[in-house]
């Protein structure tokens, strides 16, 4: 299953049992300019960052859960992969 599928598919499953609805795109590959430009054509509530355990990511390294609440103002759920699942 190609990215776009795959994230069209994690939404649906993630929305369907509370009602909500969700919407995910594939785009920059840098996550700061990624979530910049869905901000800016996007309205959006909350920012959703997914990031391997922290032994393994670097984007926890360099603590992008708070550098993208500061840069943006906007509340962010981060969830972290489980250990041993499929990347």
């Amino acid at each position: 299953m190609g990215g776009r599928a795959a994230a069209a598919a994690s939404g649906a499953a993630l929305a369907a049992p509370v009602g909500a609805e969700v919407d995910g795109e594939v785009g920059e590959p840098g996550p700061v300019a990624a979530i910049k430009e869905v901000l800016g054509s996007h309205q959006t509530d909350e920012i959703i960052l997914s990031t391997l355990p922290q032994r393994r990511s670097r984007w926890l390294a360099r603590d992008l859960p708070g550098r993208v609440q500061r840069d943006f103002g906007l509340p962010v759920t981060h969830v972290v992969a489980e250990s041993g699942a499929p990347v």
